[in-house]
């Protein structure tokens, strides 16, 4: 039995309204938000800041 994403994928595209990039890999969207807001916080997150 498929579960209801992969279902969904055979009837249509699938977006992620994240910036989260830890859900787009887990999700694997065919396209993802260009909102500001949810990419400014998706750059709070601790673990997507560049270190030195």
């Amino acid at each position: 039995m498929t579960d209801k994403l992969t279902s969904l994928r055979q009837l249509t595209t699938v977006v992620a309204d994240t910036g989260d990039i830890a859900a787009m890999k887990l999700y694997q969207p065919q396209d993802a938000t260009t909102n500001p807001s949810l990419i400014l916080n998706a750059a709070q997150i601790p673990e997507y800041r560049k270190t030195d």
